[in-house]
């Protein structure tokens, strides 16, 4: 089961653990909607712990911190750990006992959350110098997987430290993982502009052809409805029929807006962060206009969503993690409602229709390329410009691999 912690001591300079003891959720910590985190530099992810108010983040120097959060006054950081070069993703255990995380240089690692101690490293997981991008464990499974720069994804058995699957599909770096529980399938997304689909065992991965907008991020919703966060709004697909996906433009005004990021709250809400510094929340069934949420001074890297506190943890180039209260997000999301349009009724009807029956086909994929998506090409081609330059910076900054013990 998760460990119980109580308010972290010092037992070294600079490094801080938690006694065991008393449970920090019963200490009130998260019943206000928590003070920022600030950090000395870029912060790329941010992970909520299972049950305890803490996080985890990954900054662009390479450290891994896992902070307590909580009203003003509240002890911040717990634990550092260095993952070499600038860390890309930090994900929990399901019991919170660890904390994987994964860098540029290629490291996957794990830290034991109650201790703050490195206990396992896995240098050059994808490879000599592939950068790994981004990290999903697998909920009610003792597997991980990862994606990297080059386009290649790796699913990984914790308990053996092996590679069970592995799949090298896309043409550039994986921007994003999710899970499909009713189908049992990992999707994958990467800036080529394409979407992957398989399974965590045997041979099974299907690609679909190349759309002409990088895919950022992806979550799922209503069990079968895949969501991916592009350069110019959102785009919904039912599971097995992506020839005519769903658009919710998300454009602020006259100005495109590039949608890096993407989580889901509930199966009809996502919130999303953008380069124009925005959070927002989304009503995915299409009739209702966005609900702002809060705002950073620089682009939004990573959402993560806590339902149960009914948080949301923001991370952002502007060095800081943000908390905002989504308890009645839903709520508010549908009190946005648009005037219907007979239409778009027609229109979500027929795609429903469509998913229900891709649903009920057999486990044969068949994928069909986008039709026609040449209009979005001038609003995004800016924004993906702009992207591309920072993730070529930190590309840059990556470097030669770093030594770190060996599996302790």
């Amino acid at each position: 089961g998760a460990a119980r912690f109580s308010y972290p001591r010092e037992t070294s300079p600079g490094i801080f653990c938690f006694a065991a003891g008393e449970n920090l959720m019963a200490t009130g910590l998260a019943m206000d909607t928590p003070v920022d985190l600030t950090f000395e530099c870029e912060v790329f992810d941010v992970a909520f712990h299972p049950t305890l108010p803490v996080v985890g983040t990954a900054l662009i120097d390479g450290t891994v911190h896992i902070c307590q959060y909580g009203p003003a006054g509240a002890p911040k950081v717990v634990n550092t750990a260095h993952a070499g070069n600038s860390c890309r993703s930090v994900v929990f255990s399901d019991d919170g006992s660890a904390l994987y995380s994964a860098s540029s240089g290629g490291e996957l690692q794990a830290m034991d959350v109650e201790t703050g101690r490195t206990v396992y490293v896995k240098e050059n997981a994808h490879g000599q110098d592939s950068s790994i991008n981004v990290l999903l464990k697998i909920p009610g499974q003792n597997v991980l997987a990862s994606g990297d720069d080059d386009g290649g994804v790796k699913v990984w058995d914790l308990q053996k430290g092996q590679v069970i699957k592995e799949a090298a599909e896309h043409g550039d770096f994986i921007s994003d993982l999710a899970w499909m529980p009713s189908k049992n399938r990992l999707i994958a997304t990467s800036g080529d502009g394409s979407l992957s689909v398989m399974t965590l065992r045997g041979p099974t991965c299907v690609l679909s052809e190349q759309w002409d907008s990088e895919f950022l991020g992806v979550e799922v919703v209503k069990g079968n409805k895949v969501v991916c966060s592009t350069y110019n709004g959102l785009r919904v697909f039912n599971y097995k029929d992506w020839e005519a996906p769903k658009t919710v433009s998300l454009s602020s005004g006259a100005k495109p807006v590039a949608y890096g990021c993407v989580a889901r709250v509930t199966d009809s809400i996502v919130c999303t962060g953008s380069d124009d510094n925005f959070i927002r929340g989304v009503c995915v069934d299409y009739k209702h206009t966005p609900v702002l949420i809060g705002e950073h001074n620089h682009d939004v890297q990573r959402l993560a969503v806590n339902s149960t506190a009914g948080l949301l943890a923001s991370a952002s180039a502007d060095y800081t993690v943000k908390f905002w209260d989504i308890s009645d997000l839903e709520e508010r999301c549908r009190g946005a409602e648009v005037e219907d349009d007979e239409e778009d009724d027609d229109e979500e009807a027929a795609m429903n229709t469509a998913g229900a029956a891709a649903a009920a086909d057999s486990d044969e994929e068949a994928w069909v390329g986008e039709g026609d998506e040449q209009a979005c090409l001038a609003e995004g081609a800016e924004n993906a410009a702009l992207y591309n330059h920072g993730r070529s910076r930190t590309r840059r900054a990556r470097g030669a691999p770093t030594k770190f013990f060996n599996d302790l």
